[in-house]
């Protein structure tokens, strides 16, 4: 048996070491973090005493990260076992999976899986046993046998476990019936842990958008910009919801700055939002009788962010504003003293 160890050790000290893939029947040891490039990266045992990127597939008999561990192919192995957080790409194929904190994957085909929280895109397929201190969540559906624990177990397409089932289980699927083989509590909607779904949710699309740092700029801004279509955005809401509630206090909007606030909440709050009854009399009436007379609002702001935040607004949705863009820069920088034509002039001397 050939008990030579291929180690990689840096001479010099940086955060990431770059080296070829390579494929032996010897061990493999990274002293420093590495970056390792190609298709494949095989050895017998693999060692890593710092985080791991692996541009490719990664094989071996056991593979010990004691850092993170990021792979962009597929992991197989016969035992995996990390430290930190494991973010794969492809598959994860192992007989015996052990996590000391969360690990993401496509899928994952296992005996055995213990770590802090499961999140795969696919499904989770265990033979005999799944521990998981947090939750568990498959964009498909979860099956095998044998010992099944964790916090929060949620299947999106099927929930197929026979065996010991510990924990909530929110098979999402059309099909309701129950296996009468687990002896799980029916959990109705209104015992949903939802900010604990919602926790799950969060970390999943944190992961995916980290997993995107080794595309190429387009491809990134691409993907960035395809999620903000897909996720609705809910930080202006909780920036304004407040003040657009607070205006339904008063019979109308008489501010030009309360205006300009209820036209952003207009372009930047969810449909779901928008149809709150208070927000939606806000929005609704209270603006369009606003527009009726916008030439006639006087512009008070209380503070210098109230004028920043109307240039903003006005800048930001010039081409969709219910009255010349001109007209209301024109109002608000006569507020502090000048005209719109002369600031102009100022910024092209």
């Amino acid at each position: 048996m050939n008990n030579e160890v291929i180690t990689f050790s840096s001479n010099e000290s940086t955060d990431h070491n770059v080296v070829d893939a390579i494929n032996t029947d010897k061990d493999i040891t990274f002293k420093e973090s590495y970056i390792v490039f190609g298709e494949l990266l095989k050895g017998r045992n693999i060692y890593a005493n710092y985080d791991l990127r692996i541009m490719g597939d990664i094989e071996a008999d056991s593979i010990t990260v004691l850092g993170n561990l990021y792979v962009s192919g597929d992991i197989r192995a016969r035992k995996l076992s990390c430290s930190k957080k494991v973010i794969c790409e492809g598959d994860i194929d192992s007989d015996e999976i052990i996590i000391d904190d969360s690990v993401f994957s496509n899928n994952i085909a296992c005996s055995s899986i213990t770590a802090s929280e499961i999140i795969v895109r696919e499904s989770v397929d265990a033979k005999e046993k799944v521990d998981v201190e947090g939750n568990v969540l498959a964009g498909d559906g979860i099956l095998g046998y044998g010992k099944l624990s964790a916090e929060n177990i949620i299947a999106t397409n099927y929930f197929d476990f026979s065996g010991d089932v510990t924990g909530k289980v929110f098979d999402l699927s059309e099909d309701d019936e129950s296996d009468e083989d687990n002896e799980v509590d029916d959990v109705g909607e209104e015992d949903i842990p939802f900010d604990e779904i919602v926790d799950v949710f969060a970390y999943e699309v944190r992961n995916q958008v980290l997993a995107w740092h080794k595309e190429e700029e387009d491809e990134f801004l691409k993907r960035i910009d395809d999620l903000s279509n897909r996720i609705p955005d809910y930080t202006m809401v909780s920036n304004l919801a407040s003040k657009v509630i607070e205006y339904t206090y008063n019979p109308q909007i008489k501010d030009l700055y309360d205006f300009l606030i209820l036209f952003l909440a207009r372009k930047t709050f969810p449909e779901e939002v928008k149809l709150y009854e208070t927000i939606k009399l806000a929005t609704d009436t209270m603006f369009n009788d606003a527009v009726v007379k916008i030439d006639t609002l006087s512009f008070n702001p209380k503070t210098v962010d109230d004028v920043v935040t109307s240039l903003y607004i006005v800048i930001s949705y010039k081409e969709s504003l219910p009255i010349s863009y001109e007209y209301l820069l024109d109002t608000i920088f006569a507020k502090i003293g000048l005209r719109y034509q002369t600031v102009l002039q100022l910024l092209n001397k």
